[in-house]
């Protein structure tokens, strides 16, 4: 730590400076030419033995924006620090630059802490973009392809793809629901207007006798009423001739007692 403050001319801040184990392991590591993923979770940092009661959630003097949940802060603030902690254990260790590790914690601070809300990328997504840099940094540093630096320097193009902000897919739309459609009623079901019917006349309105009853429903075919009745249409105003009652559809023949005063009958 001495040597990196005479070389940058200040000290990392005590908040972002790695504990000695976190730095052992880095340079344990760096030594047996064995880079290996190490999970934010184990990252300690230097003088803190618990986690702290409180914590600063401003980020360069600016109050963090959210809109997911009310302590996404404080889980994007945590993720952040302890990336910034493991970035400075390598630029302490020697295997990157400071501003190496600068760049890398900046860019992710500035995706989860967005100045503008709707640019902000969802904290998931930038805890699994970190994750696969990581891997895809140390993977090529023990095949022997890439220097660290060189490693991190390479997947800039990389680490803008993952942290694309996703594009908002168009809601689907709602299937419209459909009016029920009232089904016809069938004929033979249909409720019919009630009709009212006449019953037949019990005498002729001229000769005053009384009408063949046995004619008007089609049962007599004599030519002369053998009970010398009034072979005429009994319905009432039909003047036809040869024409029987039944004919009528809106006539009835009523019973004994339906006769009043040999008129008009209604059911």
């Amino acid at each position: 730590m001495d040597r990196f403050k005479k070389t940058h001319g200040f000290s990392i801040p005590a908040s972002r400076t790695p504990h000695d184990t976190t730095l052992g392991l880095v340079k344990r590591q760096l030594d047996s030419d064995q880079l290996q993923f190490i999970e934010l979770k184990k990252v300690k940092i230097f003088g803190e033995t618990t986690k702290p009661k409180s914590v600063d959630l401003s980020v360069n003097g600016t109050k963090v924006i959210t809109a997911e949940s009310d302590d996404e802060p404080l889980k994007a603030h945590t993720f952040t620090r302890a990336l910034s902690v493991l970035m400075n254990a390598y630029a302490l260790s020697g295997a990157i630059t400071y501003q190496v590790a600068l760049d890398h914690v900046t860019f992710f601070e500035d995706k989860v802490f967005p100045q503008i809300a709707s640019d902000r990328i969802p904290l998931a997504q930038a805890m699994t973009a970190d994750e696969d840099l990581r891997r895809h940094w140390m993977a090529q540093v023990r095949r022997g392809e890439r220097t660290l630096s060189q490693a991190i320097e390479d997947s800039k193009p990389m680490m803008l793809s993952l942290m694309t902000r996703p594009q908002q897919q168009p809601a689907p739309p709602q299937p419209q629901k459909r009016a029920l459609q009232q089904q016809p009623v069938q004929p033979w079901v249909q409720k019919q207007p009630r009709t009212e019917k006449t019953a037949w006349l019990f005498k002729h309105p001229t000769s005053q006798k009384q009408f063949c009853f046995n004619w008007n429903s089609g049962g007599c075919s004599n030519e002369k009423c053998p009970m010398d009745r009034e072979h005429a249409c009994a319905f009432p105003g039909c003047t036809k001739k040869d024409c029987r009652a039944v004919n009528h559809p809106n006539g009835f023949r009523p019973s004994a007692g339906g006769f009043k005063g040999g008129g008009k009958g209604k059911r």
